[in-house]
């Protein structure tokens, strides 16, 4: 257990500290911040669901982040990277949900 929680407080903050400086520029230091910091724990909380879908998860939010920026803006692409994040990492957990229930 003490593994796990290693891996999620070092996962959370490498992810919210990613997400900081991918967003800092557009949306402000202090909005930065709290971009940063939702990202962080939500990072923690889905490595407990679905391990390592949450690097996936986040590289799926990244992207559709910088694309949406230059099309939306900042703002709404950060609505469409959370999106992506949450899709990618409720897929991977419905796929070990499903995977474990057929041992």
């Amino acid at each position: 257990m003490d593994l796990l929680l290693t891996i999620a407080l070092i996962g959370g903050l490498v992810g919210g500290g990613a997400m900081y400086a991918l967003v800092r520029r557009d949306v402000g230091r202090n909005r930065a911040l709290l971009v940063a910091a939702v990202a962080a724990v939500a990072l923690g909380i889905g490595w407990f669901a679905a391990l390592y879908g949450v690097v996936v998860g986040l590289g799926a939010a990244m992207l559709a982040y910088a694309v949406a920026r230059s099309r939306i803006g900042a703002d709404k692409a950060l609505l469409a990277a959370g999106g992506a994040y949450f899709m990618v990492v409720a897929s991977f957990t419905a796929l070990l949900y499903a995977s474990i229930e057929t041992m």
